[in-house]
This record gives structure tokens, sequence and C-alpha cells, in this order.
């Protein structure tokens, strides 16, 4: 199996076909890069009706996905498939190396926008994002801490070294609970999308930190979203003095 940046681990979500595409068309009227979306109608050679998901930016990098079409009332499904041209998945993407992982990333759209779909429908969306710097896990509409990663082996069983067991009072134990996880606060905060789109991970994770500083001693947020967006934002790495001897005053 060939890993990508960009995973879809898990997905159900099923809605009537003209909700889905009028909800998508407003998540992408009030994203912060342009995007453009198609759905097309495809039958398989058994003549099972299913549609396509084309979501692509303005350099034309894509990403497809392919639901199911329901036979009786048309609802578009999202769900695990195996598709032999798609290599045995169900999504596929062509993304340029420079626009992998920033906000006009198609991948990085989904990421957010299923994410946000899926919390307003109850439905399931697991995925880590394009940089595999970060991960969503909603399920049945809540988001869920994730603890571990895995491997499946070709018979469906599980690898992973989630429930292990932990030792407390280690000096790098940094286990916290999260309140919002960071890429659904992002969604919130339209202009530090904007201002950080075309930064490298570090310059992007020390902006958020130096502004949820700031925020919180004008009192313009309280302690607890400055903790538990300010401990997220440096997991990913901290590279300024500034705001690395806060993080570890705090961790």
């Amino acid at each position: 199996m060939v890993f990508s940046d960009f995973e879809i681990v898990d997905i159900n979500l099923k809605m009537p076909f003209q909700d889905f595409e009028r909800e998508l068309q407003d998540i992408v009227d009030n994203y912060s890069e342009p995007m453009t979306f198609n759905i097309k109608q495809l039958r398989t050679r058994l003549g099972k009706a299913m549609y396509k998901l084309i979501v692509e930016n303005n350099s034309s990098d894509n990403i497809n996905i392919v639901a199911e079409c329901d036979d009786v009332n048309g609802d578009i499904y999202f769900h695990p498939l195996k598709l032999s041209n798609m290599n045995e998945s169900f999504f596929m993407s062509s993304v340029d190396t420079n626009t992998r992982g920033q906000l006009n990333d198609p991948c990085y759209f989904i990421y957010s926008a299923f994410s946000e779909l899926a919390h307003n429908h109850k439905a399931t969306f697991a995925c880590i994002e394009p940089t595999s710097n970060s991960s969503a896990l909603i399920v049945d509409g809540k988001t869920k801490r994730v603890d571990g990663i895995g491997l499946v082996d070709s018979d469906g069983k599980m690898y992973s070294i989630a429930g292990a067991k932990m030792i407390k009072g280690d000096a790098n134990d940094t286990d916290f609970s999260i309140r919002q996880p960071i890429n659904e606060w992002m969604q919130e905060h339209r202009d530090i999308q904007q201002a950080i789109a075309h930064l490298p991970l570090n310059e992007k994770m020390n902006y958020i930190g130096k502004w949820l500083v700031q925020a919180r001693l004008k009192d313009e947020i309280d302690s607890d979203e400055f903790v538990d967006i300010f401990r997220q934002a440096g997991l990913f790495g901290f590279t300024e003095a500034s705001v690395q001897n806060i993080y570890k005053l705090i961790m």
C-alpha cells in the first residue's frame, strides 16, 4: 500500500444530494482561498449509480472522491470503498508539492469542509490532513481525541500502540485533553487563516502563538481558549523563544 500525505481513513456521511451541494457551496463561498467543485454522476460496469466529487483550486490542483448514490432517493453517501481505478481506494489527488498542506490545497479544503459537515450532520469523518501534522476524528458529530495511529494487514488485523500502559510522572508527559481542535478554531478566525496562508508550518505556529498571547493579554479570549489552542500549536512546534518559553511553562 502506498501512503499519501492526505488520508481519509474512515467516513460515514449520507445527505440528500441537493442539501450536500448547497452546503458545500456555502463552505466554498466562505473559504479563504478560491475553490470550485463539480459532482458527476457515474455508473459502474454493473450499472450501480455513483457520484464523483471533484474539488479544484485555481492552479488545477484537484482531489476526486467517489460516493455511492442511493438507489431509492438519490442521496449522496460517502463511505469507504475499494475501487480498482483509484488504487483500491475511493479518493485520489493531484497536488503540486509547493501547494501541499497550504490553505489553497484542495485536500486541505476537503479536510476542513468534511470536518464541518460531519459535525453538522452527526456523521463520522476520520482524516489525516495534507501535512500529516494534524488529524480530524469526528464520530457521530462529536470530536474525539486521537490516541494513536495503526496499520492494518491483509487479514484485517490492526496493529497500534493505542491503549499502551501510561506511566505517570515522566518528565516528557504532555498528555492533555482538547476542548476544540485547532483546525475548527482556525475556521472561526478567517483573518488568521489569511495571514498565515503562505507561511511555512513553524512560522504559522509562531504567528498563532503570538496572536493568542496578545489576545489573552487584552482579554479578547478567556484562559481556557488560550491554553487549549496554545498547547495544540505548541505540539506542531514553536521556533521563536518568546512563545517557546511560555509553552514550556504551561506544559
